[in-house]
């Protein structure tokens, strides 16, 4: 079995200033660490390294970041909780993304078929490159025309 303490240490680097590790290889959506682990791609380095070094999370739970920093994976800076504590929580510190209603898919779609690009969409209407993908893609919005 690996020694998952010095695995994360070698793959993070500490912030001096804030205390957090934080992870410095590939990262996706939102800036969270992606990484490799027991035969998965895409796992989240923060969620591994809750798994690996406290123990497992219960169904229904999330690993929260109390830090608000996505790279970090320091145990001490995560904490479990749900979805909605989640969701409230970056409301009330003002992160949360905008919410898109059909009047702004419809937009959205508009732009695209002139010509906006992916990242242009991404940063106007502050969602992730994932969701501009599906609502372009027709996987997800596809009630609106």
């Amino acid at each position: 079995m690996k020694n998952w303490k010095q695995y994360f240490e070698q793959r993070t680097k500490l912030n001096p200033e804030s205390g957090c590790l934080e992870w410095t290889l590939s990262t996706g959506n939102g800036g969270y660490g992606n990484m490799h682990c027991d035969g998965k791609n895409g796992q989240l380095s923060h969620r591994i390294a809750w798994l690996k070094l406290v123990g497992p999370i219960p169904e229904g739970l999330s690993v929260l970041h109390n830090c608000d920093n996505p790279r970090c994976c320091n145990v001490e800076h995560l904490r479990l909780g749900t979805t909605q504590e989640n969701q409230q929580e970056k409301a009330r510190k003002g992160r949360a993304g905008k919410f898109l209603t059909p009047e702004l898919v419809r937009e959205l779609l508009n732009e695209h078929a002139a010509g906006a690009t992916g990242v242009a969409l991404c940063a106007k209407y502050g969602v992730s490159t994932a969701t501009i993908s599906g609502i372009i893609n027709g996987r997800t919005w596809r009630h609106v025309e």
